[in-house]
């Protein structure tokens, strides 16, 4: 009899220990069990050379799975298995040809997190870009992340006078041109130097979306004038070098990612256009409706004299420069 109460006590006993071990908060939080979120975050591409990129991502558990797909090919499930790196070099690549899928799982012990998908098919400054609406060539350069249009977008569907200015309706203006004929807009000297300038409605699907790029935002500024050594220096790291464009006084700029930025100036509704060759004003766009109390968008200047980064808040009826960037 007492040996079958010590087996019943035992047998309570294994039951309340795995009855805690069900309820407690697991350590992995990618168990089932705490029906937790956490994934991989901060996924980035980044082409090293024509044929190689980097995939890197902000956080990392035990390490990174990463499945690899070509076309529509099947997958190849554990084509690389990462520790201790936050990034995976990728080489004999083809984008000009082939269209590269990669699927990333965060994982610790045997479980994963749900997989972050990223899809390589351009190799950033390496390819240009043939905008499909106008046959508009763009060069491309990358930086750290991020691809960026090398050059002011030019896109003009129609063009309007400087006294035609609206803060709801899209409007395309081209510096110093006073009429409202596409043409004649476009075979203008500043047209072909600084592209156009976008009042914000215009600026929300002014970059050739249906190939991925979309008009920068005032978070992807944030980004390049912290890589950009933040808002004292970053004009200089950015701005083209010289006085081609840059009035004599721009001496300390470095052009050092291959910006290229230029002085296009801008058109503001109460004064119309100013300031071409000493400043280039860049548009954040933001059209997000679902953070309805931010404003919509920021505007980033950069003047001859220096090297700092000016943002001011946009006004809707103005207009600006726009750099595109690769979603």
């Amino acid at each position: 009899m007492k040996k079958t109460r010590i087996i019943h006590v035992i047998l309570i006993l294994l039951f309340v220990i795995l009855n805690y071990q069900c309820e407690r908060e697991w350590v992995n939080p990618y168990d089932s069990q705490t029906e937790a979120t956490i994934g991989i975050y901060g996924i980035g591409i980044e082409t090293l050379s024509p044929d190689s990129v980097r995939i890197s991502w902000d956080n990392n558990l035990e390490g990174v799975i990463l499945d690899k797909k070509t076309n529509d090919d099947p997958w190849i499930t554990e084509y690389a298995v990462i520790r201790d790196a936050l990034s995976f070099i990728d080489t004999k690549l083809d984008v000009k040809t082939n269209t590269y899928t990669y699927r990333l799982y965060a994982f610790a012990g045997l479980n994963r997190s749900a997989p972050e998908t990223v899809v390589y098919d351009f190799a950033c400054g390496y390819d240009s870009v043939s905008d499909p609406r106008d046959g508009t060539v763009y060069s491309t350069i990358q930086i750290n992340k991020q691809c960026w249009f090398k050059e002011n977008l030019s896109y003009l569907p129609e063009v309007f006078p400087p006294t035609d200015v609206s803060a709801g309706v899209s409007r395309y203006y081209v510096y110093g041109y006073q009429g409202a004929n596409t043409n004649e807009a476009i075979a203008t000297e500043n047209y072909n130097s600084y592209g156009a300038l976008y009042n914000w409605q215009a600026s929300i699907h002014a970059c050739p979306e249906s190939l991925g790029w979309e008009a920068s935002t005032p978070f992807d500024w944030y980004a390049l004038i912290n890589l950009s050594g933040g808002y004292g220096v970053a004009g200089s790291v950015l701005k083209e070098v010289g006085s081609l464009h840059w009035k004599p006084s721009n001496t300390i700029a470095t052009n050092f990612f291959d910006f290229t930025a230029l002085p296009g100036g801008m058109l503001k509704a109460d004064s119309g256009f100013v300031n071409k060759n000493t400043w280039g004003y860049f548009l954040g766009s933001r059209a997000e409706p679902q953070f309805p109390n931010l404003n919509e968008g920021d505007v980033f200047g950069m003047k001859a004299e220096n090297g700092a980064i000016q943002k001011s808040e946009i006004y809707l009826e103005n207009a600006y420069s726009i750099r595109c960037i690769k979603r």
